[in-house]
């Protein structure tokens, strides 16, 4: 399909729509992941603290997984591959380019860069999909609509994995009762009538 000025102007609101409120989510939501902090977290100097500190929320700035602009130029090399406007080869190299770039410059590690190529394919073949016509618009609201679902989601199976693991043992005979103890009376009379 040849790409028309208007499928061009809706390509380019997409990818702006998408960098911004989309990328910021699925940051968001993957910062709260049960994940090792080396994947989450930007290896920027700016971001040791957030590195090293073993739990806790990790700052915006510090969000790095997955990298937005890989996944925007992965959306947009896809889509032009997908028109006929590139061959693989360049769309790969487009990807690839812009990775590195991230990598070399600390913004992101490898694990982030990846991840953000991934979802850029995918995402790209599902806007292309779409036609790139107002119905790509309507996807990109769908995929936010899910995300921002997800991103109140995923902190409640956190807290439920903190819930289990602070459930007291049943079979031991002093967490039989919750955790509660109870204490008897030594004088029992003064319940009596």
């Amino acid at each position: 399909m040849p790409l028309s000025a208007k499928n061009i102007a809706i390509l380019v609101i997409v990818l702006v729509a998408h960098y911004f409120p989309v990328n910021y989510l699925q940051k968001a939501i993957s910062s709260q992941m049960p994940l090792p902090r080396s994947m989450l977290v930007r290896p920027s100097s700016e971001c040791a603290n957030e590195l090293l500190s073993p739990g806790g929320s990790i700052s915006s700035p510090c969000r790095g997984m997955p990298s937005g602009h890989t996944e925007t130029a992965a959306i947009f090399a896809w889509v032009l591959y997908q028109s006929g406007h590139l061959r693989w080869f360049s769309a790969l190299a487009i990807i690839l380019i812009m990775g590195t770039h991230r990598i070399l410059f600390a913004r992101h590690n490898a694990i982030q860069v990846a991840v953000g190529a991934l979802l850029g394919i995918f995402y790209g073949t599902l806007y292309y999909k779409t036609g790139l016509s107002l119905m790509s618009l309507g996807t990109l609201c769908f995929v936010m609509l899910g995300i921002s679902v997800s991103y109140f989601i995923a902190p409640l199976s956190v807290l439920d994995q903190q819930h289990q693991q602070q459930q007291p043992n049943k079979n031991n005979a002093d967490d039989a009762y919750g955790g509660w103890t109870i204490e008897r009376p030594q004088d029992i009379s003064q319940y009596l009538p």
